[in-house]
């Protein structure tokens, strides 16, 4: 088993054998997967292999910087993933924040994944002389006055309804 140096052993809440600063985001539980940030190096010091060496036996000592627990790291995408989404929809199409939630949750649903995805914007269909009435051409799409991509995207206005 890897530690993190300064990693502290603990039951958590729920009774699990677990490591890592208290029950701060990303401690992970004994026996689950883990995800490691950073590089992982092999530690050759004799002075620091001696005492480790001592103390749990002959083996590959590696230096890592943290470890955090993968469930709680794929949460974490999945929060940051739906913010951008939410902000996307707001910013890029200017939606109202009641109808740009209201099609964050209806995107998730139909992800089934609880995560909506949908990346950077793409330029839809018409642009320069064929942009719908009030809108201009502005980087390969067309925009409204406030900077809105317009056409809204079908997809999205399915989910608006």
């Amino acid at each position: 088993m890897l530690f993190p140096i300064g990693a502290r052993l603990f039951i958590d809440r729920a009774g699990y054998l677990a490591f890592g600063e208290a029950e701060s985001s990303g401690y992970a539980r004994v026996g689950e997967t883990v995800v490691t940030p950073g590089t992982i190096a092999e530690v050759s010091a004799p002075e620091l292999l001696a005492p480790i060496r001592k103390a749990c036996g002959a083996g590959k000592v590696v230096k890592i910087h943290g470890m955090r627990s993968d469930a709680a790291e794929r949460a974490q995408q999945a929060v940051d993933i739906n913010s951008q989404s939410l902000r996307q929809f707001r910013e890029s199409y200017g939606l109202s924040e009641a109808i740009a939630k209201k099609v964050l949750e209806r995107c998730k649903e139909r992800a089934g994944s609880g995560v909506c995805p949908i990346g950077p914007p793409a330029p839809p269909p018409p642009s320069g002389p064929n942009c719908p009435a009030g809108t201009k051409a502005s980087f390969g799409m067309c925009r409204t006055p406030e900077g809105y991509i317009r056409p809204i995207p079908q997809w999205i206005q399915e989910l608006m309804k």
